[in-house]
């Protein structure tokens, strides 16, 4: 299945034609990463999420506490 993708080339196609930016959606729809009951304030869920990939760029650390690195309050960006 990964033959197909052998050939890709990502300068003769442009895949953001198709979805709108991350600016484009409206923020009042989203709950805020850094609110208590969001999974990305948990900090056992960030704990074991950095056991697991060792990821330590997508968490903040303060007081020893773990919760994920929203850089805008809302999306965590994948590196």
């Amino acid at each position: 299945a990964l033959q197909w993708y052998r050939s890709w080339n990502v300068s003769w196609n442009d895949p953001a034609a198709f979805f709108g930016s991350i600016a484009s959606v409206e923020t009042s729809k989203l709950m805020p990463c850094n609110q208590s009951d969001s999974v990305m304030a948990n900090d056992p869920t960030m704990r074991r999420h950095v056991a697991i990939t060792g990821d330590l760029d997508g968490v903040v650390i303060k007081d020893g506490v773990y919760s994920a690195r929203c850089d805008d309050g809302f999306w965590w960006r994948a590196p």
